[in-house]
């Protein structure tokens, strides 16, 4: 179980690398057992990838994993309600970046002025329980906390009834301008492997900041599943600089 040792939550189930290169051949690694298990139970298999700049550098790296992408589907754990070419949208980031052999595995969220919110959550819910097997996430997190999108405090949009929310709902973080999708609390929990990335000095510092008891997302859910696997590294990208993101 998660405990405290001075400042910050120590995991039962985390390892620091001193090198960015060594964190992604040793997170790749373990993602290549991952999948070997789960897809030798499932037909196909379903992995959530967090948004960001962090990532980018490791999901290059994904052509190095021997699997049939053909039955994997790539979802995003969150998403800003832009249209695709806009920078800000995650799922361009991802086509942009992971090799050619992934890209055709990537979920295309149809997010439009013309679709109401509630009937594109309702879409990405269906399409989701014909997807692959959840097996994997791999989250981000942000020096406020979040992960996915989901805020510290997270604000829902209540315009029509939870219920209907299911694996996704829809998410404003405070003061920002783009209303955004994210998984639910309720479904990242029950991904089977969920995976914390962390890379440069300015994030672990926040992460060393924080105490077991702070309301923060990124704490809340390393309580609720201490299985989490936390691989960091202090040394950034392109010498110890880590692009700041939100």
């Amino acid at each position: 179980m998660p405990g405290m040792e001075g400042h910050g939550m120590i995991l039962s189930n985390q390892k620091q690398y001193d090198s960015v290169e060594r964190l992604t051949a040793g997170f790749l690694h373990e993602l290549q057992e991952d999948f070997d298990a789960h897809l030798s139970e499932h037909e196909r298999v379903s992995l959530f990838l967090g948004g960001g700049r962090t990532p980018v550098p490791i999901y290059q790296t994904f052509d190095q994993l021997q699997v049939d992408w053909s039955r994997i589907d790539i979802w995003l754990t969150d998403e800003r309600w832009v249209a695709f070419d806009q920078p800000e949208r995650n799922e361009l980031m991802l086509m942009r970046t992971l090799p050619q052999c992934a890209r055709s595995s990537v979920y295309h969220s149809e997010l439009t002025s013309s679709r109401a919110r509630h009937e594109v959550i309702e879409k990405l819910n269906q399409d989701l329980n014909m997807a692959g097997s959840p097996c994997i996430a791999v989250l981000g997190m942000g020096l406020d906390g979040h992960i996915a999108s989901l805020f510290p405090p997270v604000s829902l949009d209540l315009s029509f009834e939870p219920q209907t929310f299911g694996a996704f709902q829809i998410c404003r973080r405070h003061q920002d301008p783009f209303l955004r999708w994210s998984l639910s609390w309720e479904f990242l929990l029950a991904i089977p492997r969920l995976y914390l990335l962390m890379v440069g000095e300015e994030k672990w510092q926040a992460w060393q900041s924080w105490n077991e008891a702070d309301p923060l997302p990124v704490l809340q859910l390393a309580k609720a599943r201490p299985d989490l696997r936390l691989r960091f590294s202090r040394q950034g990208f392109a010498g110890n600089r880590v692009t700041k993101e939100v």
